[in-house]
């Protein structure tokens, strides 16, 4: 393999490559969700004075796809005033 630079062909690159892979995969897959939770739910509580609940979140690192489900926010007799089943947002 004459035509590939040296760096390329040393078991450590590829180790360093697999490792910052892996790091970005797991960052994106636990640490973003719970970011968006904490922020969705404090930014509505401090802004608006109601109360967020948030089902599920789901975010992929790798396609940049966010899904949100059963969220809705409750007015003050804690009776839903904005909800939805799902939501998803893609980023192109």
């Amino acid at each position: 393999m004459k035509f590939l630079p040296r760096i390329f062909t040393r078991w450590t690159f590829w180790a360093v490559v697999a490792g910052v892979l892996i790091v970005y995969a797991a960052l994106g897959f636990w640490l973003v969700p719970r970011l968006v939770r904490s922020q969705l739910v404090t930014t509505i509580t401090q802004d608006f004075k109601r109360e967020a609940l948030v089902g599920e979140i789901k975010f992929n690192p790798f396609t940049f796809v966010l899904e949100v489900r059963d969220f809705s926010i409750l007015d003050t007799d804690k009776r839903p005033m904005l909800q939805f089943k799902g939501l998803r947002a893609i980023s192109s």
